[in-house]
Formats: structure tokens, sequence, C-alpha cells
């Protein structure tokens, strides 16, 4: 079914007559695609409480980029981290890895967004310049002292484990979601099965990332944004790349951590793009891991409220689920 959301989608699509090999490679005969590196080696680094372990995977090239912001200071701490994955080309999570982070001027949810939406517009301008047709999906996460501000676009995620629990942070973008299909279908777009996937304009899977200025009217910038208060029974916050969740569910990337933790931070993140990548995930995998235990992140001294108690007692909880007093925006 093409949608669920517009009934008269087919019709139109229909009467258009489109012929999609020629709709997908006209722009491309007539813009740039960077090309992207076949010299990729795997790397795997770690910071004071915090790793990433990047792999190309079976992809011919590296489209995945990650980045860290860490500013320690007396009795508080302010971290930045990333996770970018670049369509047509790393130009797009290169440029974002670069300047997304650096941009967020005020540590709150509108400075996250605003940091979101002048990256984009400073991307766009520059592949409009060069014919550039690259776009990323972002997904970023932002702690300062005992706060966490996550905020994401596209299909990238940020995971908190907390004691035997997990919650998604982020919100997938995707086409085939019956909100964002509604949403694209009202500006004027179209949502259609491309080789068993679901596509905007029968070219991407994403509605919302960054760049991608020949479908700006369809694919946006605007984050979902997810912001809490750190409690002792937090443990990790995982941001990677969808190559990671093609192969583990969010169950099966909570059972990774929980079950190796005396391993180091870089192994435990090179461990789980591993097991993405040994299990045959098609895409690029790239995984953040950070470390929510040590006291560089969060006051010991907090305490759990009646609230906490139960929310940390659900085994599993569903996505989008408010824990705690958080803030959700779309």
């Amino acid at each position: 079914m093409f949608s669920q959301v517009c009934p008269s989608s087919w019709k139109r699509k229909k009467n258009l007559q489109l012929d999609l090999m020629k709709v997908n490679a006209k722009p491309i005969s007539k813009a740039k695609v960077q090309p992207v590196s076949d010299d990729w080696r795997d790397v795997t680094t770690r910071g004071p409480f915090y790793a990433t372990a990047l792999r190309k995977g079976k992809r011919p090239g590296m489209e995945d980029c990650a980045k860290t912001l860490y500013m320690p200071g007396p009795g508080h701490t302010l971290a930045a981290f990333g996770v970018f994955d670049g369509h047509r080309g790393a130009t797009a999570a290169q440029f974002a890895a670069e300047h997304l982070l650096a941009a967020i001027q005020v540590y709150d949810e509108v400075g996250v967004i605003q940091a979101f939406l002048e990256t984009d517009k400073r991307f766009c301008d520059f592949a409009c310049r060069t014919h550039c047709l690259a776009g990323t999906t972002a997904v970023v996460a932002v702690i300062s002292g005992d706060r966490v501000i996550a905020a994401n676009v596209g299909d990238s995620r940020a995971l908190l484990i907390s004691d035997n629990t997990y919650t998604q942070l982020s919100y997938d973008h995707v086409a085939g979601d019956p909100s964002e299909q509604q949403r694209v279908e009202s500006a004027g777009g179209y949502i259609m099965h491309v080789s068993g996937v679901l596509r905007v304009q029968g070219t991407l899977a994403v509605t919302r990332g960054l760049g991608t200025p020949a479908y700006k009217q369809f694919i946006i910038p605007d984050p979902h944004v997810y912001s809490f208060r750190l409690c002792p029974l937090d443990q990790f916050l995982v941001l990677a790349s969808d190559g990671l969740y093609m192969r583990l569910t969010n169950a099966e990337v909570r059972d990774v951590i929980l079950g190796h933790m005396e391993l180091p931070l870089d192994q435990l993140a090179a461990l789980l793009a591993d097991t993405a990548i040994g299990r045959g995930s098609p895409d690029n995998v790239t995984v953040t891991l950070v470390d929510l235990r040590t006291s560089l992140t969060r006051s010991k001294e907090l305490l759990l409220d009646e609230d906490d108690l139960m929310a940390d007692e659900v085994t599993e909880m569903p996505l989008l689920t408010p824990r705690r007093s958080c803030k959700f925006t779309f």
C-alpha cells in the first residue's frame, strides 16, 4: 500500500505516469555527487567517558561521521555528541559533523533546534553554489551537568540504557511513518515503494534531514527533541546510525551492553558495531557510547523520586513514553 494517509495519492501517481529511472537519474546527471573513499580503515576512539566505533561494512565507501565536543569544568561537565549518516556522498555528513555541535550557542532545547536549522541553511547555501545533492541524518546529545538534550532528524537513533530498561530518545523520521507521510503529501510530495522501501519522491527513505536541497520542501531540518534529568539508574547513552539497528533491536543493543559491562568502553562500542556488521548489516555502522555512571557527567548526590522508581521498574519502555520530567518537540 503506497499510503494510508492520502487515499487519492495513488490516482495522482498513476496520472503522472512517472518513469522512475528518468526521475531518479535526471538530477544526478546535472549535479555533483561527492565520491566516497574506498580506502577507509575502521576506527575506534575513546575519550574520558565516551567512545566511538565507525565501521564501513558492505558499503563501497564510508558516509557516516561522528563528532564529540567535551568541555570539562569544576563540578560541571559540558559535552556534546553527534552521529551523522550521509546519503548521496559524505559531504553533508562531514559538514554537519564540523558545524552542528559548534553551532549550539545556548545549551537548551531552543539552542539545539536553532543549531539544526542554522547548519541546514549553511549547508544548503553551499550545496546550491556547488550543485551538491548530498544530505545527512543527524542525532545529537548534549549533556550539561545532570541535564541531557537529545535531538535528531532522520533515522539515526539515541538510546538511553537505565538499569535493565531502555528508552528511545529519538524519533525515526521515515517515509513509512503515517504522520510523516501526511506532512510530505500536504507539502505536495508523494511516498511510494521503490525496491521494497517506502521513499519520498521515490528516492529517499528518510523524511527529515540536513541538506538535500533539491527536496527541501519535503525533507525538513526540524528536529525531534527530548530532554530530561539524569538519575543514578542511568548507565549508558547510545548514539548510532541506522546501520546498527538494521540488525539489532533496541532491546538487543541493551542486552549486548549489559552483558559485557566488564569491557573497556572502546571495546564495548566496537562490539556493538562489529555485531551489526557480523550479522550482515548492509549499511555503514557508527556507534558513540557514553558512560553515564561516571562522576564526570552527573552529581553523585542525585536522588530518585517515586516516579523515577516506578518508571525504571518497567522492563521495556515503549517508543517515546515520557520518563520523569521530560519535554518533547517536533
